[in-house]
């Protein structure tokens, strides 16, 4: 993987066992390596988005292991979740929902920061769908966290994003502040 401009890439890959498991490794030229500098990007597959219903979480392990100026992702469930038109505000029967994401963080005892947490929904080379979450208060020696949700949209667009053949994947990207 290259280093740009103190940014880092991590490519995930994903091992077709029945568990919901992506096994992540992270490479930068010819040795492995698991500390970066802000921004951080990983990026891994994400096809285990169609096997869960609306409402059903799909956790995501092996990324606490990569570290971006001390702070590492110890945990990311993603699912789509359904809402009522009372609860978002519409004026309408069909039923609507977002993607949403939990995110919790941790950072190695040294200084507090602040964190930010883009995800990005993609299929083959199309960005598909972006939300964020902003300033995860990361204390040293703590777990920070956030639940972002994306734009809303009806339960029908939630699952077309999903739909087809190529392949989908999740992108975050951690940026990494002092706090």
């Amino acid at each position: 993987m290259k280093m740009l401009r103190g940014g880092a890439s991590v490519v995930a890959l994903s091992l077709s066992t029945g568990m919901v498991l992506a096994q992540v490794s992270a490479t930068q030229g010819e040795m492995p390596q698991t500390e970066f500098h802000s921004p951080m990007v990983l990026e891994f597959p994400a096809d285990k988005l169609r096997d869960f219903p609306i409402g059903q979480e799909w956790e995501v392990d092996g990324l606490d292991k990569f570290f971006c100026d001390d702070v590492s992702i110890s945990r990311l469930k993603i699912a789509r979740k359904l809402k009522t038109a009372l609860e978002l505000g519409l004026d309408t029967d069909e039923p609507h929902g977002t993607f949403t994401a939990e995110i919790r963080t941790y950072t190695r005892p040294s200084h507090d920061r602040l964190v930010e947490v883009t995800i990005d929904l993609m299929r083959g080379g199309e960005k598909l769908l972006t939300w964020t979450a902003k300033a995860i208060n990361a204390e040293e020696g703590k777990f920070g966290s956030a639940k972002p949700e994306s734009r809303v949209m009806t339960a029908r667009e939630m699952e077309r994003l999903i739909e087809g053949d190529k392949p989908l994947r999740l992108r975050l990207t951690i940026m990494v502040e002092e706090g």
